[in-house]
């Protein structure tokens, strides 16, 4: 399939939208090789265009307030192959009434970042006249195809394309104050890419925006942690309600005082709060992290299996010397690689 990059050359144009309703955001841009008919797709192909450093806003279609762009992340990382299984919304995918598997593109994400207020269609509706300019003048300078990420038409008001991925002009970040205000004009003339967003490195957790798959997955995780120590030999107890830590296991010579962490990336650090930092030292502390955690939606219930455990032993956080609601801790070499139960 033959993409117009219409931007390619300028370094301002680093911005896309990801329209899904994914129970899990920034940790990836996740897109078939072909659609449910077997067809290449624009909107699956625009993937291989994005570079490390470049920005993905998500429009999230199951918002709390409805449908909006929620949040924006960072493209991290090599272009990736992989293998996907999904329900088409089209006519064809509703036909075959079955989930398709198949090859896949996938670019890791980090860095991910609510918005302030998120933008939802009505707001956007309200500056369509200038969002139509913006479409129109880059129409004329480099074609059709310029995978908008906004349909507009004189029969029906502003709304989101069709698709998965859309190409985001920086010229339309600047229409929209709520995203002007973060990306200013300095930042679009001159754009510097975080440091390290070229490294290629494992991520955090990506943000659940949705309660239910972040619940689903920190539950999964806990009940993994529970099983293990039990077949081991300790009586358990989720106290995570209680105290500052997740799980308390004990046998006759000691007690365990257990932090876990659940998440559905590759997890090379994970966030604690200052009550997770400081914590009694009374007791032996274990650090328990499921990453690579599969989260999926069932008869609107969200499903969390799978995962890759490790553990920390003798696990004390290094003081960071600064004082903050949350740290971030990366993870060390030394914990021990588990079968998941």
């Amino acid at each position: 399939m033959t993409i117009n990059e219409w931007w390619s050359g300028d370094p301002g144009q680093r911005y896309w939208l990801e329209i899904t309703d994914r129970a899990v955001l920034g940790t990836d841009l996740h897109a078939p090789r072909y659609d449910a008919s077997g067809h290449e797709y624009w909107s699956y192909e625009l993937v291989r265009y994005v570079n490390p450093g470049d920005v993905v806003f998500h429009w999230w279609k199951i918002a709390e307030g409805g449908p909006s762009i929620v949040g924006f992340s960072r493209a991290v990382g090599e272009l990736q192959t992989s293998t996907i299984e999904w329900l088409a919304h089209g006519t064809v995918g509703r036909a075959r009434g079955v989930p398709t598997r198949g090859p896949s593109w996938l670019m890791p994400l980090d860095d991910y970042d609510d918005l302030p207020q998120p933008i939802g269609q009505d707001r956007l509706r309200t500056l369509a006249t200038e969002v139509r300019k913006t479409r129109d003048g880059l129409a004329d300078r480099f074609g059709a195809s310029l995978y908008f990420p906004f349909a507009l038409s004189d029969k029906r008001p502003l709304r989101t394309a069709q698709g998965y991925l859309t190409k985001f002009p920086a010229q339309l970040v600047n229409v929209i104050p709520e995203l002007s205000a973060i990306f200013d004009e300095a930042e679009l003339a001159n754009p510097q890419v975080r440091p390290g967003a070229n490294d290629r490195r494992p991520s955090g957790a990506g943000w659940m925006q949705d309660p239910a798959a972040r619940h689903a997955i920190e539950r999964h995780a806990v009940d993994w942690t529970m099983r293990h120590f039990a077949e081991c030999g300790y009586e358990v107890e989720d106290v995570g309600d209680w105290f500052s830590y997740d799980v308390r296991a004990i046998n006759r010579d000691q007690t365990l005082h257990i932090e876990v962490k659940g998440t559905t990336g590759n997890a090379a650090s994970v966030e604690l709060t200052g009550n997770e930092r400081i914590h009694d030292e009374g007791h032996a502390r274990v650090l328990v992290v499921v990453d690579r955690i599969e989260c999926t939606r069932q008869n609107r219930k969200v499903l969390a299996q799978g995962g890759r455990p490790r553990i920390w032993w003798d696990w004390a956080p290094e003081d960071l010397n600064l004082v903050a609601t949350r740290y971030r801790y990366m993870l060390p070499d030394g914990w021990d690689s588990l079968a998941l139960s």
